[in-house]
């Protein structure tokens, strides 16, 4: 698995290299040499490239990071015929577990005619009827001792639609829940589509058919990215994550971020570039002030970047998509670079409200930077596989380079275009 970060902030995973052929090139023979991370006692080794012929193409990536994830669900070159079946498969993959251990688990759902208080009757592709909902929770995290459990809600329409809400700890429990009604949550925010649980209004998230579709869950927190690309290769059609931020306690015990994560959910082609991901207005979101009261608020946190001056004093971005490493000896070919995505609300924004906010609008403050996902150097125009390295030169599994980010990924599995 090529998920990095370590439950810590940190800034020097910038430095990074990487090296990819041109789609459907011949196979690199065990030989060939790849770069190595540009810096002391980093040299380039020979050792086989995973580029397969017809498959999109491998390349390396060196980062100051942690170890990937021990255990981890994938969804590889589904075919989206549906957005039903595209919404099935994320949900049963969710659900499962490499181990015996569970994963995510359904707490409650209907299939628009059958109403389970408790379990699990989506049960098939055809299950996801008009008005169909259901309810999942993640592994939960500890504060002072006790362990609360995220919650997500999904409903659909006829068209496989959907509106999602969120509740970081009290859980969908009140409300009237029906075949055709979602249950509440005290803390639920809205995520995605829109309206009320009485009057639910949905939004397109999932294509309905011509994309393939990748994702991966992990099995050690609540983590997961799924998105969808073009049939032939494109920039995403839509991304949907959930990005864990670390998890920093006082000496008591206590999580000093009461909710350390950021969700989101975005369609069309800039939904995984940095107009979107960056933007105050179509970010990620996320709670500031987790249960602190009269001072909690759910909004848009902007994942901030790199840049510099220009020579007009005009702003220009670094990282993503402009900034290749400098040249080596070391290196052949030119080289690609990966920072971290750091999320928050600037202080400018005290008072302001944006669509979407819930809760107190003079709040404001860092949420802290993500733990997995990464911005890339190189804007990627198709979803391109790359290899991980550590420091040292060792192999540390793949990622997905595709727009202005880089995805975990596992090694060996290729992707279709």
């Amino acid at each position: 698995m090529a998920f990095w970060g370590s439950g810590v902030n940190h800034r020097s995973d910038h430095r990074t290299v990487a090296q990819h052929a041109p789609p459907n090139s011949p196979p690199n023979p065990p030989s060939r040499l790849l770069r190595r991370a540009v810096g002391p006692h980093h040299i380039p080794l020979p050792v086989p490239a995973l580029h397969e012929p017809g498959c999109l193409s491998s390349g390396l990536v060196v980062a100051k990071a942690s170890l990937p994830y021990p255990v981890t669900t994938y969804i590889h070159n589904f075919s989206v015929t549906s957005a039903q079946s595209a919404w099935y498969k994320f949900k049963t993959t969710l659900v499962s577990s490499t181990t015996t251990v569970t994963n995510w688990r359904v707490v409650t759902s209907s299939n628009g005619m059958v109403y389970a208080q408790s379990g699990d009757v989506i049960t098939s592709v055809a299950s996801l009827a008009a008005n169909s909902w259901f309810v999942v929770e993640g592994h939960g995290i500890v504060d002072s001792g006790v362990v609360y459990k995220r919650q997500l809600c999904f409903q659909f329409d006829a068209a496989g639609a959907v509106r999602i809400t969120y509740s970081p700890r009290d859980g969908f429990v009140a409300g009237t829940p029906s075949t055709t009604r979602v249950p509440s949550a005290l803390d639920g925010q809205l995520l995605w589509g829109g309206g009320s649980d009485a009057a639910p209004t949905f939004t397109a998230l999932f294509p309905s058919a011509g994309a393939w579709m990748q994702a991966a869950f992990s099995e050690v927190d609540d983590a997961f990215w799924v998105f969808t690309y073009d049939v032939g290769g494109s920039l995403l059609k839509s991304l949907f994550f959930l990005e864990p931020t670390p998890l920093i306690y006082t000496l008591g015990g206590a999580l000093v971020d009461g909710d350390p994560c950021v969700l989101y959910a975005g369609t069309g082609a800039d939904c995984g570039r940095r107009l979107n991901l960056a933007s105050e207005s179509r970010g990620a979101r996320g709670m500031l002030g987790q249960g602190i009261a009269l001072q909690s608020l759910w909004a848009r946190l902007a994942a901030a970047y790199r840049s510099t001056l220009d020579s007009s004093d005009v702003p220009a971005a670094t990282i993503p998509g402009g900034m290749v490493s400098q040249p080596s000896l070391a290196y052949a070919v030119p080289t690609y670079r990966l920072d971290t995505l750091s999320y928050g609300r600037r202080t400018a924004l005290t008072g302001t409200t944006q669509s979407g906010d819930n809760g107190n609008v003079n709040t404001v403050g860092a949420k802290g930077e993500g733990s997995y996902l990464r911005w890339s150097g190189t804007l990627f125009a198709l979803p391109t596989l790359v290899d991980l390295i550590d420091p040292t030169g060792m192999s540390a599994g793949t990622v997905i380079g595709v727009g202005d980010l880089f995805f975990p990924w596992s090694s060996g599995m290729s992707l279709s275009l």
